[in-house]
């Protein structure tokens, strides 16, 4: 990964950012979700996305992107690695089956294509165009059932796909309309032979260097891309699922007593737990199981964001009525940050550019100055590369109206202490003006907070 990835040879040209999860298959192999952000990369923006950049974003899946399988005469090498690693199995799995029973969830196989296009679903409105989708369906579902039992004779050639495009009296531009009729959300369609047509989509580069199975796709939608890594980073292990299950209902069933049932759910939770011989190794030995190009660090903007205690032997040596008991937090340590202008910056900004150290932290050859807070035992220095991606407290906008303001303004806003922001804070939001110093000028609050957020 960090030559071929993220620098060095740059297979997938210059990656700027990165986020892995490992998770451990059912065999207990590990194997890697990653989204990777490329530098320059064009973005699809929607329907409402210019030829131009659809154009380019199918340039770019071409260069980076392939499905060609060669046979063995063209490149021995390559057709050996791509049946063993790249190859999905015409048997399927249960895995693939079990959503749509009969037709595998990861669309095997693929569709044949003479091009690489964005295919974007089509709306059907009326009773007419439905029969016409109807009858689409079933004409692919018998072009692929043809081409299956075809496979199993010879290697398919492009001769048999045109075949049966004319004994439907299809063209291959009414193809392509099918394929949008088929697919419900908005994909890419690689240019794919028809030889090729269980073959994963690859880098081939990263292929022959891996020598193991990828499937890499260009992100069309980021919102749909960031649901699939949360459903894999928070994924649950589904066999410890059953067995809790089980004892609850074997509890139930006992009539036991809540005490009783929670004893014997954490002594199934604590016996039964499985893991592979990977797994195992990468716990023991601390290995991280996600790995990402930048850090992450919680704010707590709010006023009422909850604080540590001092350490027991510092609280024995404080004065009973002082109540001072409370260790500094990060809202603390922006408050005491150092008065120059440079550091008219919001909460949010603070976090995500700034790493606080300790006074005690010997740094030598700093890349940055080091600046000491004000009044706490605590430095800062800018960070050197990236900036780090900030969390932090939720507060619903339509139940939590003032809370979710509150803490929308301390993260936003530059301000020097709490005591800056106006109750009510929605009102002070919408129509509140401060002193801008870095343009040295009066603008409106909510200007300033948008302007920050969109930063963010």
């Amino acid at each position: 990964m960090n030559l071929f990835i993220k620098g060095g040879a740059w297979c997938l040209e210059k990656v700027v950012d990165w986020f892995a999860r490992i998770e451990m298959q059912l065999g207990g192999s590990p194997h890697s979700h990653m989204p990777i952000w490329v530098e320059g990369a064009p973005k699809y923006y929607g329907p409402q996305t210019d030829e131009k950049t659809r154009e380019e974003i199918v340039k770019f899946c071409d260069k980076y992107i392939t499905t060609r399988f060669p046979s063995l005469d063209e490149d021995a090498e390559l057709h050996n690695k791509i049946k063993e690693v790249q190859t999905h199995s015409r048997n399927h799995s249960k895995s693939c089956l079990k959503c749509y029973k009969t037709l595998c969830r990861f669309g095997f196989p693929r569709p044949v294509s003479r091009r690489t296009f964005i295919c974007e679903p089509i709306k059907v409105d009326n009773d007419d165009e439905k029969q016409c989708c109807k009858k689409i369906k079933e004409i692919l579902t018998e072009i692929n059932a043809t081409m299956n039992t075809l496979e199993k004779e010879k290697m398919l050639s492009w001769s048999d796909f045109d075949n049966l495009l004319i004994k439907y009296n299809w063209t291959y531009e009414e193809y392509e309309y099918a394929l949008r009729v088929v697919h419900t959300r908005t994909i890419i369609i690689h240019r794919r032979e028809p030889n090729a047509r269980w073959v994963n989509q690859y880098n081939e580069e990263l292929l022959r260097a891996w020598d193991a199975n990828m499937d890499i796709q260009f992100v069309l939608d980021p919102y749909a891309c960031a649901k699939y890594l949360m459903s894999y980073t928070t994924k649950p292990e589904r066999e410890m699922s059953l067995l809790l299950k089980a004892t609850h209902k074997e509890c139930h069933e006992g009539n036991m007593s809540v005490r009783e049932e929670m004893k014997k759910l954490t002594g199934t939770f604590f016996n039964h737990r499985q893991v592979s011989v990977q797994e195992a190794i990468c716990r023991a030995t601390k290995m991280p199981l996600t790995y990402s190009s930048r850090g992450f660090v919680f704010v707590p903007a709010h006023s009422n964001s909850c604080k540590f205690l001092k350490p027991p032997n510092i609280l024995k040596q404080t004065d009973p009525e002082d109540d001072n008991i409370y260790m500094s937090n990060l809202a603390d340590k922006y408050f005491d940050r150092p008065a120059d202008s440079e550091f008219d910056i919001c909460m949010a900004d603070f976090a995500s550019e700034y790493e606080i150290l300790s006074i005690n932290k010997n740094t030598k050859n700093p890349k940055t100055p080091i600046k000491r807070l004000q009044t706490l035992n605590f430095t800062m220095k800018k960070r050197c590369n990236r900036n780090t991606i900030i969390r932090y407290p939720y507060f619903n906008k339509e139940t939590d109206r003032e809370n979710y303001f509150e803490n929308l303004l301390c993260l936003y806003l530059p301000i020097r202490s709490r005591d800056d922001l106006k109750k009510p804070y929605e009102l002070f939001y919408e129509i509140g003006e401060i002193f801008d110093t870095r343009q040295q000028c009066i603008r409106k609050v909510k200007d300033i907070v948008l302007e920050n957020q969109k930063k963010i």
